[in-house]
C-alpha cells in the first residue's frame, strides 16, 4: 500500500509540474475581474504572449519575439463591447508580460488611464485556468480584487493588434464626427 502511494504521489507531482510549465502560460484567457466595491465583475479577454506589439504607429503589427524583459508591450486586455450592434471593444490596453523560469512575474499593470490603474499582483496557472489577485487604484485609493479565468486558446498577438487598431479607428471616427 505504501509503495502504491509513493507512485501516486510521484504521478501527481509530475502532473502538477506539467500543469504549471512556462508553455502553459502564454495563451488567450476569458477572465473575470472582481474588484471590491464594484457593481459587477468585469468580463474581458486577456491575451498573454511573448510577441512584441508595435504600438508606435496606427499599424499595430505584431513583431517577432523579443527579449521578454525589454519593457515593451507584448500582451493585451480586451473589454468587449456592450452594444450588440457594434463589435468594437470598449477598451483595449496593452502591457508587458514577463515570464521567467516558468513564472509569471508580477506586478503587471494591465490598465492605466492616468485616473485609474489596475495591476495584477499575483497570478497562478494550473490545468487551463488562471487565478490571482488584483489591485485597483483610483481617486478613492486602492481596492483589492481577484482575477479568475479559463484558457480558451493559444497566444494570439495578431488579435491584440487587430483589436487595438479597430478600437483606435473607432475613436478616430468619433472624434471626426464631433
Amino acid at each position: 500500500m505504501i509503495k502504491g502511494s509513493k507512485i501516486a504521489l510521484c504521478l501527481i507531482a509530475a502532473i502538477v509540474g506539467l500543469g504549471c510549465s512556462q508553455q502553459d502560460i502564454p495563451g488567450t484567457y476569458e477572465v473575470e475581474l472582481l474588484i471590491q466595491g464594484a457593481r459587477a465583475p468585469i468580463e474581458a479577454t486577456m491575451i498573454l504572449t511573448t510577441t512584441y506589439l508595435d504600438t508606435s504607429s496606427r499599424g499595430y503589427d505584431a513583431m517577432p519575439d523579443r527579449d521578454e524583459t525589454s519593457g515593451e508591450p507584448n500582451s493585451c486586455l480586451i473589454l468587449p463591447s456592450t452594444d450588440p450592434n457594434d463589435e468594437t471593444a470598449r477598451s483595449v490596453s496593452v502591457f508587458e508580460t514577463r515570464i521567467r523560469g516558468g513564472d509569471f512575474l508580477v506586478p503587471v499593470t494591465i490598465f492605466d488611464t492616468g485616473e485609474q490603474r489596475m495591476e495584477i499582483t499575483e497570478l497562478s496557472f494550473f490545468a487551463g485556468a488562471a487565478g490571482g489577485k488584483l489591485a485597483f487604484y483610483d481617486e478613492q485609493g486602492m481596492r483589492e480584487g481577484r482575477i479568475v479565468g479559463t484558457r480558451i486558446g493559444g497566444p494570439d498577438a495578431m488579435r491584440c493588434s487587430a483589436e487595438l487598431a479597430k478600437f483606435h479607428a473607432k475613436i478616430d471616427q468619433l472624434l471626426e464626427s464631433s
